[in-house]
């Protein structure tokens, strides 16, 4: 087996703070030097793997299903302005609504460990008018000669490259490039992209910070190993899956010649097509049955690798394999709070890179001194009862009393409008 260095191969990124002190810094970042796995294995594996796309289509499902991600801030003013930002986003062509940037930002950060957005600046350069997703996988740090990450005095990159394609027809502006900074070798049509202008969503963070992780990246050799086996499996029941039928001809008195055993071969293979067959007294039939204990062993080693990935995912089996596993209404039900712990966490990280990287440019920009708040608030079906369930215990017992602000709660809970006289969301 090779090592894990020459297994993975190094192309990721990931964007600093957007505002940093540095007056009293004294420590250092630098290029990580331990190899991870290129983002179109990533993106591969996604797409091949029925479990690993299983898993993640339904975290990502039950994340906007059974929860949604609100824009908060204190001053109306600037509630107003996101409002009309985020209601507004697909003005420069993407055709893109805030839901679905939201829902593309999370299934990337799953997927890559991160995901890209582009802040679109107006031709002043001093206003970010729109947004759009960008190709994960198009995008890699600004490198010099060595291949180390270009950074400024803050220790943070100066911009990124995206490659694009050798057959890509569109005309590319000059790239005037920073200093220290070459062009990459992986390409000869490329982008250069200030770090201003692209906002990076970061799922979980390693070292520097440079590399984040996602879900998919934990699980890639295991992945790896079960297809393999998979496919060692498939050729194996093709060659051997099956009872062979074979067929001994005449005995010492009676050698059978050439003729007859083309014959019986004929008949042999057609088979399948007939229910009887007729062969003189001296010829034997007999069949050969498969191995069936290999296929056993190989069907526990699949097993134990997709356990790997179950548990790398965060999901619980049932919903990753769309059955049910046996398990007890009790376990059941430890295992979906597992699972929604697992979406919050995603959420949350989104929401913070959001807040951070996309919010805070925008908005200080426009001259607000507040950062708005992007809060993901989850309600699943089984949650909701336990909570109806604990607030009825409250008040038979005393500690609590109906008021206007538990029943604005409560209709909030149930989807209804917290006001008017109809008390239905409109």
């Amino acid at each position: 087996m090779k090592p894990i260095n020459e297994l993975f191969l190094v192309s990721e990124s990931i964007t600093p703070p957007l505002f940093l002190n540095t007056k009293s810094r004294v420590s250092r970042k630098s290029t990580p030097v331990i190899a991870r796995v290129n983002p179109n294995e990533l993106e591969l594996t996604y797409l091949n793997n029925g479990l690993i796309f299983n898993s993640i289509n339904k975290l990502v499902q039950t994340m906007f299903n059974w929860g949604e991600f609100i824009i908060e801030a204190d001053d109306p003013e600037l509630m107003e302005f996101m409002d009309k930002f985020t209601s507004g986003l697909g003005s420069s062509g993407s055709l893109i609504t805030w839901p679905q940037l939201l829902e593309e930002i999370c299934l990337n950060s799953c997927i890559f460990g991160k995901s890209f957005v582009e802040n679109i600046f107006n031709k002043k350069g001093n206003r970010i008018v729109d947004w759009d997703i960008v190709n994960t996988k198009s995008i890699d740090y600004a490198k010099d000669t060595n291949g180390n990450i270009v950074l400024n005095n803050n220790s943070s990159p100066v911009g990124y490259f995206q490659t694009l394609p050798d057959n890509y027809s569109d005309e590319l502006p000059e790239q005037i490039l920073p200093d220290d900074v070459v062009a990459p070798m992986t390409s000869t049509n490329y982008l250069f992209i200030e770090a201003k202008r692209l906002a990076q969503i970061q799922l979980f963070k390693v070292g520097d910070g440079f590399y984040p992780v996602g879900l998919v990246e934990t699980i890639y050799r295991d992945n790896v190993r079960k297809l393999n086996i998979k496919e060692t499996v498939a050729n194996s029941a093709d060659w051997h899956g099956y009872p062979i039928l074979h067929a001994k001809l005449g005995d010492m008195q009676h050698p059978p010649n050439a003729q007859q055993i083309e014959d019986t071969l004929e008949v042999l293979e057609n088979l399948r097509y007939t229910k009887e067959i007729c062969t003189p007294y001296n010829y034997d039939l007999n069949m050969i049955e498969s191995g069936g204990e290999s296929f056993k062993n190989a069907r526990v080693q699949l097993d134990l690798f997709e356990d790997e990935e179950i548990a790398g995912l965060g999901v619980p089996k049932a919903i990753a394999k769309n059955l049910t596993d046996g398990s007890g209404t009790a376990v059941m039900r430890q295992l979906m709070m597992t699972f929604h712990l697992t979406i919050k966490d995603v959420a949350k990280r989104v929401a913070i890179g959001v807040r951070r990287e996309m919010f805070a440019p925008l908005v200080k920009l426009e001259g607000f001194k507040e950062v708005p708040r992007l809060v993901y608030k989850f309600n699943s079906p089984d949650e909701l009862d336990i909570k109806a369930r604990r607030l009825l215990k409250y008040k038979q017992a005393g500690l609590l009393e109906p008021d206007e602000s538990i029943s604005n709660m409560i209709k909030e809970m149930e989807g209804l409008k917290t006001g008017g006289k109809d008390g239905i969301k409109k």
